[in-house]
């Protein structure tokens, strides 16, 4: 296993067991040590971190269908009170969306 395999199968496990301490939540910690963001700023830096960690990614760019998708799952999370995870739909979505960037590498030309 890779080391950014690795990184994103570990991005959401708790780092003890019964806390709520997990990688994903000390980037974010490094990022608004104050604790104070918008929920559409914390569900970005966690898909950025999705994205940019996902060894099944052919190359690192951020495309702006992709990281819309993750937000709009990431809020979805938020708002709810649900875990955030590494699931396996979420990599079936990213799976899609990597061959349709594959299918229209030139003509979609959006990064983040």
């Amino acid at each position: 296993m890779s080391k950014t395999n690795d990184c994103y199968q570990k991005l959401f496990e708790e780092l003890e067991e019964d806390s709520n301490d997990t990688y994903m939540n000390r980037i974010l910690n490094k990022i608004w040590p104050d604790g104070k963001a918008l929920p559409e700023k914390i569900v970005y830096a966690i898909a950025t971190c999705q994205t940019m960690l996902n060894p099944k990614n052919k190359i690192i760019t951020m495309l702006d269908y992709i990281v819309k998708k993750l937000i709009a799952i990431n809020l979805n999370k938020l708002k709810y009170d649900k875990p955030f995870s590494i699931s396996s739909s979420e990599d079936k979505a990213s799976e899609e969306d990597r061959d349709k960037s594959d299918n229209n590498n030139s003509e979609n030309d959006n990064t983040v």
